[in-house]
């Protein structure tokens, strides 16, 4: 009578320790998941700032430009 009951608990904490594992195993994918897609999320919005950036460069461009020409419109009609 011992040696079934003994195998009994033996095989419920077999299944016990890899239902355990599993679920640890999973919590590990999971973070691993999150991990790497905040990273990839990282990389996107950094080369969007970087997008946003270069385009920024180009507006102040524009208005430099305008802003130089007008200035020497008025340099050449006022002499």
């Amino acid at each position: 009578q011992l040696f079934p009951n003994s195998l009994q608990s033996r095989s419920s904490l077999q299944v016990n320790y890899w239902m355990e594992r599993r679920v640890m195993d999973r919590e590990k994918e999971n973070q691993a998941a999150i991990r790497i897609q905040s990273w990839v999320r990282a990389c996107r919005v950094q080369v969007y700032i970087s997008h946003l950036h270069k385009k920024a460069v180009i507006i102040q461009k524009i208005w430099r430009g305008f802003r130089a020409r007008s200035r020497f419109r008025q340099m050449v009609k006022v002499s």
